[in-house]
């Protein structure tokens, strides 16, 4: 949760060589970690930063009048706090994000449903001293009063008690913003990440076994299952057995979020709402211990193994819409 702007220059670089002035790419340094590690901007909290990128957007917005459409990418804790900022900016009349129609949502191992099921124990000890608000909320230990308030990520996942929406502001309308994009993308490394680990980051109640075979995406290196589009059954009492259908039933001996769950009932909550890609990538070798970073070649002067998974993202942004009818996004 070190937030870094540098770490958005190969994306920003790749997705300017694809469509030079079709697009403004901004990396955001409004959140970005300075020399002090122990006081950095995002262990503020999501909803800190996300309204500080949201004023960040809006300036953008005022001082580029051409926009006309917006697509948001983030990595790690960037994938919530840039949720958390569409609900900032969202019109709800208008269904619009600041004004400018929702294209795309990228998320690139970010942990949607926190973390407080699969974040290793020793990293769970140092997290409440080291990263602050941002730790308790990924934990969901973060809710002022148990009985009436819903935890942050509950509330952007739209559940959130009446008592709740009365004592913290009511946050069911930021699932609505998630859903006006016109299309989600969920990016989670299957293994080698203890920092989001694949159910988090993939939005799905299972760990990838290590045994299950996976399929070879051969344009793009490192990407090992794409499955577009993916929706829940109509009927939430068959989601067990939907997972299972769409992975293999191997799945259910590796579940990690139960029924009751907060985590589950995130799940739900969001997936009901919206469709997304999930994007499987897996890193090999001495290089698989860097998963987390290279998913999106956040340290591209250690390595830049992850940009078959970059280039995916860059190719799909702007693929099924004519670029004639998008005006400058």
């Amino acid at each position: 949760m070190q937030g870094q702007a540098s770490g958005g220059v190969w994306f920003g670089n790749q997705l300017k060589k694809k469509y030079g002035t079709d697009i403004v790419y901004i990396t955001t340094a409004i959140n970005e970690t300075g020399w002090n590690i122990f006081a950095a901007p995002t262990h503020d909290g999501v909803d800190v930063c996300g309204r500080r990128l949201a004023d960040e957007i809006r300036s953008t917005i005022k001082a580029n009048p051409s926009l006309t459409h917006i697509s948001l990418c983030g990595l790690s804790l960037g994938g919530l706090i840039i949720r958390y900022t569409c609900g900032e900016l969202y019109e709800s009349e208008s269904g619009t994000i600041g004004g400018l129609i929702p294209l795309n949502f990228v998320s690139f191992a970010s942990p949607h449903l926190g973390v407080r099921k699969t974040l290793p124990g020793f990293m769970g000890v140092l997290g409440g001293f080291i990263v602050g608000n941002s730790y308790h909320q990924m934990t969901l230990a973060d809710n002022a009063n148990k009985k009436t308030c819903n935890t942050l990520l509950e509330r952007m996942a739209g559940i959130q008690t009446p008592e709740c929406a009365e004592a913290c502001g009511d946050k069911r309308a930021y699932l609505k913003a998630l859903s006006s994009f016109q299309r989600r993308l969920c990016i989670g490394n299957v293994e080698s990440d203890p920092q989001v680990p694949y159910p988090t980051a993939t939005m799905v109640p299972f760990f990838h076994p290590a045994h299950m075979p996976v399929d070879r995406e051969s344009q793009y290196a490192n990407i090992v299952r794409i499955v577009r589009n993916e929706e829940l059954p109509s009927n939430p009492a068959s989601i067990d057995e939907w997972f299972n259908s769409v992975g293999a039933e191997e799945l259910q001996a590796e579940r990690i979020f139960e029924d009751e769950s907060p985590e589950y009932k995130m799940l739900v909550s969001i997936r009901e709402a919206t469709s997304w890609t999930r994007v499987d990538t897996r890193f090999e070798g001495f290089m698989r211990n860097f998963s987390h970073d290279l998913v999106a070649v956040n340290k591209p002067a250690i390595s830049t193994a992850g940009q078959g998974v970059v280039q995916f993202v860059v190719d799909e942004m702007l693929a099924p819409f004519k670029t004639t009818d998008l005006g400058t996004a």
